[in-house]
């Protein structure tokens, strides 16, 4: 979804619906929604990994490859 004022030209709302609709068609894409939750998971990961604050849930792989295969993660405990 995405938001234009509406005195923004038409050629200019088509051009940027036309730009976007890649991703908009891959958002449906199972594989896509499960990267985008692993890359808002690593943020926060690295965000708290920043502080002195103790919580559960670590990525142990981060380092080891690139980004074309999904990391590996300590899920918390359930109990």
């Amino acid at each position: 979804m995405w938001y234009h004022l509406t005195e923004t030209p038409t050629r200019r709302v088509r051009a940027r619906l036309a730009e976007m609709s890649p991703i908009q068609r891959d958002y449906n894409n199972r594989r896509f929604v499960i990267r985008l939750g692993q890359t808002l998971e690593i943020a926060t990961f690295r965000a708290l990994a920043d502080t002195s604050y103790d919580f559960h849930g670590r990525f142990t792989d981060l380092d080891d490859h690139d980004d074309s295969t999904p990391y590996s993660k300590e899920e918390p405990p359930t109990t």
